[in-house]
């Protein structure tokens, strides 16, 4: 379903979600998450008209994540926008792994 960036930008959502307590995996966290990575923030910058800088400063003002040790169920906003990426993956598919959902579907998803 996700590319290996795209995956591992979910998988350190999950942590972040994780580590506040929250019960599901929300918007929030996979903003975080987004934010915290050097790629992934500079593309949901350039979809959110704010610097990647911005974001990364923003993101680290979360604690650091701990690993989620299992699966997390996701509120509805995030299963919203992760089923508009694999829209998107329809729409304009990956060259080298179409259907499978990369960082930029992710950025302009959210």
């Amino acid at each position: 379903m996700f590319t290996d960036k795209a995956q591992a930008i979910v998988d350190l959502a999950k942590d972040y979600a994780f580590s506040s307590g929250d019960a599901a995996l929300t918007l929030a966290p996979l903003l975080t998450a987004m934010g915290a990575q050097t790629e992934a923030g500079s593309l949901l910058g350039e979809c959110l008209g704010i610097s990647s800088e911005k974001l990364r400063e923003l993101s680290s003002m979360v604690p650091a994540p701990a690993a989620c040790p299992g699966k997390i169920p996701m509120d509805e906003a995030t299963r919203a926008a992760l089923s508009h990426a694999r829209t998107l993956t329809e729409e304009v598919p990956d060259s080298w792994q179409p259907g499978l959902i990369d960082v930029r579907h992710l950025a302009a998803a959210l």
